[in-house]
């Protein structure tokens, strides 16, 4: 291990900050914190309609 090149060590670094600054400006974070936020919306939704009896499984039922 002593003779491993910092290249090495700090490459994984340098690949990290290339990526960040690529997700960044082609807009995939923002897109996937968007995704994330639909989701939730999505089940609270779900959840406040089975709360109030008109959930989708339960108008199948009657």
């Amino acid at each position: 291990m002593a003779d491993l090149s910092w290249w090495w060590v700090l490459a994984p670094f340098g690949f990290a900050v290339v990526w960040w600054e690529f997700a960044d400006k082609t807009g995939y974070t923002q897109r996937k914190a968007m995704d994330r936020l639909d989701e939730r919306k999505e089940q609270r939704r779900q959840e406040a309609m089975s709360k109030l009896g008109t959930s989708d499984k339960q108008r199948r039922r009657r």
